[in-house]
């Protein structure tokens, strides 16, 4: 029924059945195997859908729909598949609490129809399934079409089980036996519900029917799935699910719950594994057994969590629940009240594990504790948060607001409490807060005490004191201004589920003396704010956490860290930390090379395999930042095998690493170190580094004239050293392309990323830093057809809605002729700016810069366009204009500029070569951003005082560049290039735009240009080794297009035939796919024999290099030494004479030395026209010019 959406892991399948093919058989006995995959879920809580009630938005990270989508496919890939729930299931949403497990208690309920519809095979019993009483336990018992399992949980009268212990499923022959075990803490939390029943220690079930399932009813394998902590709480050992592992070690397999947390491990030898709560996760456990004799032996065990997330909801399922989820919806969406302001406020360190309402007092707690008073008339109330994002928001309070702040279905309570009692549950509930430690820059809670277990006080007035150890905490005591007396008597309001608690503690003696089961005490919230209307968040200061000053003299700094997620707070599942960063402790090389990792906000990559780590000592979840920062050249490992990650990091550690993150293209002089007392302390390795950070001013020495280089560092100096990375440096960041060549779409096979990949670069970079500014430096308008067709409108409207800053036109941008490069450069919402581009009248073509202003720095941009552009593009193009001396241009305008702009930066379409030369020539330049030359610098280079880069070609590459700060000061530039990766999406707007071109030109494509009546050739097979048709055409459109006396061209340019009949433009385009252009060159005769040579020396091999050629024909000997094959060349019937010089016309690639053609780069370029092949093809064609034949332009002596 369920419907397939995304597969999973079908290669695992393949490569079973690879290895299958391949391994060793006995002739003699070919074992049986058979794989039986267990699909396991916890603690779903009745999340069906992905949806958030509490928000009423999607929540994708989870839902019963998701799984489905996971369970279904696993069971198409192996059907020996189980399907197996740990419990904690029908509980825990709006939909479940306040619907279906109450007032429409009578309807069948969704999470079992959800279950009977994803074919469930079994569910054990959690500890919340007994929160709204063992009659729903029993109703969904009977709706559901599998057995409900709990093996430890008996009726008292009688000692028979509740439910069933176990079941037994089987499969191709194998009896799998599964035993359900839940927590037998139930009593603690549900006492009242459970007075019937009584919960045995779960390990001696286990080990008993252990026995019975293996011995008596003869199942192969037995798996348990067990409702509870791996240790247990309360000091029950019979609630330790370890244990179970440890009296029945034989487990195939072990799936728990309860704890909310992802487990994947063994203990005793078990696979244990535990899924993430709200269906987030569901674990997969292949089990494969081997037939040895009669019996079924497990030779092999694999496990895995599956991330729900990752996966398509299944939409079957939730077109089958629509109803319940629509009445869910309906249910929630009418306001009860309308709020003022926000109940909770915003704590200065806003990460998810610091709660502000469990650090002071605050309106959403009051607000739970003056119900609790006003419904019970206690004198004092207690309520904990169940949630971190506990809250009520200002403006309209709906029911899902209400279940926000008091999630669980708990009822009301009232007992009379004497003042000793009182003070030992407020010392119990104040036990939730480790004590604090000098360095502390966080308030920290007890890992070992849930956060649902700490209580805030209404009624009295007290102080928590977290100097002092637990049970010695609670000071300053007072009911109504009055200390509290050990033999009063109050009136105490709480929930059902904190009584029982509390009773079975001893804390507590009386029976409630108010009890509203079954009314939920989320029903009298309702109540209390419906009949308010207007509500106010009113919180009157009663409490506060005293003992815990923090104020280290790093703590700001920290806590910026914290905030920026670069700092973590140890914490775990539930809102609660472990331990609070103290900043007096020492810092450990793998700490900070995390952190610094974390504040360069560097990708990290995959380590695929952590067991082939190239540091064997790097656990893999610090892996991929030891492996971010070695690919950086931060740091490497102490050997080659070995990073010592706990080992102490130094301050001659923290400040090289920083400096090499920083990349600065700079030297600096160890002279500088000269100051310090100790500087023979400092490794060689460091010195270069070390003097960069003195002579920055980020670290100086001690009043001892030391500098202690070996000296460890605390958590401290890292928060100050990393807090001043990212506040006190400061940086403009410069996205550079060059060389684009109209290509604007994405090409994966030639790792061309495109503009809407490139635009998402941007973006990124943007969010990093909104001081960014993106340049290109020309030959972007001409070169593919998805530009040429549009005369480059694609290009600069692409460019437009990318926010590019400036550019700077190259030779190529020419092509189309300077009326149509004017219009483009109108049409651009962004300068386009050469300098040296001067028309007749000594006027500048276009601007020769612009001042622009950044983080408040002005910037003076100055274009400069090759002087050789008069012969890289077509004659025509540069009628009336000339390109004077990059060199010179640049020093006549730094000379006006400077002393009135903070930076010159030159964009340059010069070439590297041109551009090392201003930078060594021209004083006052901090930075040229370079083309032409389609150079690459994975990162820039300084020359004198300049900085020069460029980011090689065709978007392959993307320069990022930044000029760099501290405290104010222009230190220097760093930079690096990004390439395509699948973690870049195309940006929607721009793909859209592009996209509307490509249909233009591929609609363009059919366009019919010629008839032919014979087939043009352009078979692999004979364009690499003789003459065709098709060749001849080629290199007599090259001839005539530039006016040369021969022309010939590669046939491994030619990549397909043109059929007999109509030819399109298309036809053409696949003939002659690269977008090559056609060059106009001076060669001797000498060049040209050699060539010749050189392109028959393979014969009859086939050979792109091959050529085809125009306007003379040769002849030559294929039994001669190569060489010496060439036997006659005629070029208009004259013997080609070696001294002399030809005019050939070629395409850019064998011009430049492709196939093998390097004495050509030696031959004098005359024109470079920029004309793609396949248009100057095209035009000939649109002449109606008399189709060539095979007329013996290239002969053979046989």
């Amino acid at each position: 029924m369920l419907r397939n959406v995304k597969k999973l892991s079908v290669m695992m399948l393949v490569v079973a059945l690879v290895i299958g093919l391949f391994s060793p058989i006995n002739v003699a006995y070919a074992a049986e195997r058979v794989t039986i995959t267990v699909l396991g879920t916890a603690d779903i809580h009745g999340t069906i859908f992905n949806w958030s009630y509490e928000d009423n938005r999607v929540d994708d990270r989870g839902g019963m729909v998701k799984l489905a989508t996971i369970v279904e496919q696993v069971r198409e890939e192996n059907p020996n598949t189980i399907l197996i729930d740990n419990g904690d299931t029908i509980q825990g949403t709006l939909l479940t609490d306040d619907l279906f497990n109450t007032v429409l208690i009578d309807e069948p309920h969704p999470v079992i129809k959800s279950m009977n519809l994803m074919n469930y095979d079994a569910m054990t019993l959690g500890n919340h399934e007994f929160n709204f009483g063992t009659d729903l336990i029993k109703k969904i018992e009977a709706e559901a079409n599998f057995p409900l399992l709990s093996a430890n949980t008996f009726y008292k009268a009688d000692d028979s089980y509740f439910v069933e212990p176990y079941t037994i499923v089987e499969l191709n022959g194998i009896k799998v036996g599964i035993i359900g075990l839940t927590t037998p803490n139930i009593p603690v939390w549900d006492g009242p519900k459970v007075t019937n029943l009584k919960f045995n220690a779960m390990h001696e079930e286990a080990e008993r029917l252990y026995k019975e399932l293996t011995e008596e009813k003869g199942v192969d394998i037995v798996i348990a799935t067990a409702h509870a902590g791996l240790e247990g709480r309360y000091e029950n050992e019979g609630s330790k699910a370890s244990l179970i592992t440890e009296k029945v070690p034989q487990l195939a397999m072990m799936l728990l719950g309860h704890d909310h947390d992802t487990k994947n491990m063994e203990v005793n030898g078990v696979p244990v594994v535990a899924p993430r709560n709200a269906a987030r996760e569901i674990a997969r456990v292949d089990i494969t057994l081997e037939k040895q004799g009669d019996k079924w032996v497990i030779v092999d065990r694999k496990a895995e969590i599956i991330v729900a997330q990752d996966f398509e909801a299944n939409a079957d399922l939730a077109d089958a629940l629509k109803s319940e989820q629509q009445r869910t919806l309906d249910f929630i969406s009418n306001t009860v009240a309308t709020a003022t302001a926000d109940f909770v406020p915003e704590y200065e360190v806003k990460s998810l594990y610091l709660p502000a309402a469990q650090l002071m007092d605050s309106a959403v707690i009051d607000l739970i504790n003056n119900v609790q008073l006003e419904y019970t008339g206690a004198d004092i109330a207690a309520a904990a948060l169940f949630d971190n994002y506990s809250n009520i928001k200002e403006g309209p309070v709906s029911y899902g607001d209400i279940f926000g702040i008091y999630k669980y279905p708990n009822t009301l309570y009232a007992v009379e409490v004497t003042g000793s009692e009182l003070k030992d549950y407020m010392e119990w509930s104040a036990s939730y807060y480790n004590t604090y430690q000098p360095g502390d820059i966080t308030i920290s809670f007890n890992p070992e005490i849930r956060g649902y277990n700490y209580d805030m006080f209404q009624g009295v007035d007290y102080k928590i004191d977290i100097s002092k150890e637990p049970g010695n905490r609670i000071v300053d005591l007072t009911f109504k201004g009055e200390p509290v007396k050990d033999d009063q008597v109050f009136k105490l309001a709480i929930n059902n589920y904190r009584f029982s608690g509390l009773e079975n503690l001893g804390i507590i003696s009386n029976d409630a003396y108010f009890v509203s089961d079954p009314k939920s005490l989320r029903s009298y919230i309702l109540d209390y704010i419906s009949e308010k209307g207007i509500l106010e968040p009113e919180v009157d200061n009663n409490w506060e956490v005293i003992g815990a000053p923090l104020t280290h003299w790093a703590r700001e700094d920290a806590v910026n860290l914290i905030n920026k997620e670069i700092f973590e707070i140890p914490a775990h599942e539930r809102s609660w930390n472990a331990h609070s960063i103290n900043l007096e402790k020492q810092t450990t090389r793998g700490e900070y090379v995390k952190a610094l990792v974390k504040a360069l906000g560097a990708d990290l990559p995959t380590i695929p395999d952590i067991e082939e780590y190239r540091f064997s000592d790097v656990e893999a979840n610090l892996a991929p930042y030891i492996e971010a920062a070695y690919l950086l050249d931060i740091t490497g490992g102490v050997s080659e095998t070995s990073f010592a990650p706990n080992e102490k990091v130094t301050r001659e550690q923290a400040f090289v690493f920083l400096i090499r993150a920083l990349n600065l293209a700079d030297e600096y002089d160890i002279a500088v170190l000269d100051q310090f007392n100790d500087k023979d302390k400092i490794s060689p390795w460091a010195k270069e580094s070390m003097a960069a950070a003195v002579q920055l001013g980020l670290v100086g020495g001690y009043s001892d004239g030391t500098f202690r280089p070996d000296a460890v560092i605390k958590w401290g100096e890292m928060a100050k050293i990393l807090n001043s990375y990212l506040v006190d440096f400061d940086k403009i960041s410069i996205v550079h392309t060059n060389d684009m060549h109209g290509r604007v779409l994405y090409n994966q096979s030639a790792g061309e990323m495109g503009l809407a990949k490139i635009a998402t670069i941007v973006d990124n970079i943007k969010k990093d830093n909104t001081n960014t500014l993106l340049f290109d430096m020309g030959d972007t308008f001409h070169g593919t057809n998805y530009v040429v067709f549009n005369d480059g409108d694609a290009a600069v409207k692409a460019m437009n809605l990318m926010g590019y800053d400036a550019m700077v036109p190259g030779n190529h941008d020419f092509n189309y002729g300077q009326k149509r490069l004017l219009e483009l450069v109108d049409a651009a919402k962004f300068p386009v700016i050469s300098a040296n581009v001067v028309k007749n009248n000594e006027e500048t073509l276009l601007k020769p810069y612009v001042i622009i202003e950044e983080m408040g720095k002005k910037i003076a941009l100055i274009g400069v366009t090759a002087t050789d552009t008069a012969v890289k593009t077509h004659p025509n193009n540069t009628v009336g204009i000339t390109f004077e001396d990059e060199v010179e241009v640049v020093q006549s305008y730094v000379n006006e500029l400077e002393g009135t702009v903070d930076h010159i930066i030159v964009l340059s379409h010069a070439g590297n070569d041109t551009d090392e030369r201003i930078a060594a020539e021209v004083s006052g330049v901090d930075l040229i951003l370079g083309g032409h030359s389609h150079s690459t610098y994975e990162k820039p280079v300084r020359i004198a005082d300049t900085y020069v880069t460029q980011a090689y070609e065709h978007g392959k590459a993307v320069g990022i560049t930044n000029i760099l700060y501290y405290n104010g000061k222009f230190i220097g530039v760093n930079g690096h290039l990004v390439r395509d990766n699948s973690n870049i999406k195309p940006k929607a707007e721009v793909d859209a735009l592009l996209n509307i071109y490509k249909s233009e030109v591929e609609t363009a494509l059919q366009e019919v240009i010629a008839e032919v009546d014979v087939t043009l050739d352009g078979a692999r097979e004979d364009v690499r080794v003789k003459e065709t048709n098709l060749g001849n055409l080629i290199t007599d459109a090259m001839r005539q297009a530039v006016g040369a006396e021969v022309a010939f061209t590669n046939g491994g340019g030619i990549r397909a035939s043109v059929p007999e009949g109509e030819v399109t433009l298309e036809h053409i385009m696949t003939v002659l796919p690269f977008a090559n252009t056609v060059v106009k060159m001076e060669m001797t005769g000498e060049q040209l024999l050699k060539s010749l040579e050189y392109s028959v020396r393979l014969y009859p091999e086939q050979n792109g290099g091959f050529l085809h050629i125009s306007g003379m024909t040769f002849t030559y000997d294929p039994s001669k030494p190569e060489g010496e094959k060439v036997v006659e060349v005629l070029i208009a019937g004259e013997a080609l004479v070696l001294d002399e010089i030809y005019t050939v016309a070629t395409n850019d690639f064998v011009a430049a030395g492709g196939d093998g053609y390097e004495w050509l780069k030696e031959a004098k370029i005359l024109a470079d026209t920029g004309e793609v092949l396949s248009t100057t093809v095209i035009n000939y064609l649109q002449t109606g010019v008399e189709i060539p034949t095979v007329e013996g332009r290239i002969s053979i002596v046989e």
